[in-house]
């Protein structure tokens, strides 16, 4: 099991733990393949999921590779009427961001290669059979799934930390509150707050969590995870 990192940045290398991480992302990108995200519906699972399409796009995947799955309330990533839509889209790879989870079956029964990004607490093998799975939640202060995926894809491109940033922040404020203070182990975040402001971006995370508080409860409308200022 693979934890979340304090003190420096973390970076990806030949003897660092997030290693598998980054060969799951490089994988997806070189196979040229069809590649499913399956992100929560909350802000941190949503921003989650615009990092990492952020990433696989800059790292050279096609955007009409990349397709999007949303559960249907009160349905989990195990249950067989999830597994079977996922596999509709006849995915090589399978990224599961903020999902929390259980030891299950594999997340659909074809060939594939899954990846789960979490927080939720989870013992080592409270996760899908066959899959990979990094997660925060061994080690307060617990870092959001977003934080996660933040980290994870500053370090295979620049422009991940300046374009993604402001949803590093709104995933991570969904879940810990908007009165958090970036101090270390969390990054730097002043030159954000300045570009955006925190007003902006809170406003924003509510903006994205109210479909899910509304009688309707429709957060299930396509997603498009290509943010024009992302």
């Amino acid at each position: 099991m693979v934890t979340w990192s304090h003190g420096l940045l973390l970076r990806l290398s030949r003897n660092h733990p997030f290693t598998n991480t980054a060969r799951n992302l490089g994988s997806a990108v070189a196979a040229r393949k069809r590649t499913l995200i399956v992100p929560d519906k909350d802000a941190d699972g949503l921003t989650s999921g615009a990092i990492l399409q952020k990433i696989l796009v800059l790292l050279g995947l096609d955007p009409d590779l990349i397709s999007s799955h949303l559960l249907q309330k009160g349905r989990n990533i195990h249950d067989e009427s999830e597994r079977t839509a996922m596999a509709t889209h006849e995915p090589e790879f399978i990224f599961i961001l903020d999902q929390g989870s259980r030891k299950s079956a594999p997340v659909i029964d074809a060939s594939h290669r899954a990846l789960v990004i979490d927080h939720h607490w989870a013992l080592d093998d409270d996760f899908p059979a066959a899959s990979e799975h990094v997660t925060a939640c061994n080690s307060p202060p617990v870092a959001t799934s977003s934080l996660l995926t933040y980290h994870i894809c500053s370090a295979l491109h620049e422009e991940v930390a300046t374009t993604c940033d402001w949803l590093c922040v709104m995933g991570t404020h969904g879940d810990l509150g908007n009165t958090l203070k970036w101090e270390p182990p969390f990054p730097d975040m002043k030159a954000t707050f300045k570009t955006y402001t925190k007003k902006a971006l809170n406003e924003a995370v509510s903006l994205i969590n109210a479909p899910r508080r509304t009688a309707a409860y429709n957060p299930r409308r396509p997603i498009c995870f290509r943010i024009p200022c992302c």
